[in-house]
């Protein structure tokens, strides 16, 4: 991490998923406006997660970390071991609050996922995004991950685009 002050800690039930859910709603948003998504034709966007939605994601195959900010929490990772592949596992909901964005808080982010992602004896790193996003799709390849599928549903408006990136034991 980076400071006393800046730092990655574990989320639990006790924390305030009002404050964690207002993080992802306006981190989200910026995307979702960029994208006309809205709460009618994309429900499960974190843009418009509710504080109770998102506590009742927190499970016993899924962490969540913020990133915090002095006390502030202005970065947000969630990390969830797939059920039907073993050593697979999936990053969600990066989220970085838009006035702290382009600071390196979603590299610190990934770079604790990819870690902790290794010390639960994780050997691959699978994220899903939307495939028009070409700035977000760019980290990512910058990142190490690649491109393997981009599926069509029909509950979203948008195509997905899956990415992977497996992880080399050091």
């Amino acid at each position: 991490m980076t400071t006393e002050t800046n730092m990655i800690q574990r989320i639990s039930l006790q924390d305030n998923f009002q404050v964690l859910a207002q993080l992802l709603n306006d981190s989200f948003g910026t995307v979702a406006n960029d994208f006309g998504l809205t709460i009618e034709n994309c429900p499960t966007n974190s843009a418009f997660i509710t504080s109770g939605e998102l506590e009742s994601q927190l499970t016993e195959n899924r962490e969540f970390y913020t990133f915090k900010d002095s006390a502030a929490s202005v970065g947000f990772i969630a990390i969830e071991r797939s059920l039907g592949e073993a050593g697979t596992y999936y990053i969600e909901k990066v989220a970085v609050r838009p006035d702290f964005r382009h600071t390196g808080i979603g590299w610190q982010l990934m770079r604790f996922a990819e870690g902790r992602i290794e010390e639960l004896g994780g050997n691959r790193i699978s994220i899903a995004l939307i495939d028009s996003n070409a700035i977000l799709k760019k980290w990512y390849l910058k990142q190490g991950f690649t491109i393997t599928a981009t599926k069509i549903y029909e509950h979203l408006p948008f195509d997905v685009c899956f990415m992977e990136k497996i992880i080399t034991k050091k």
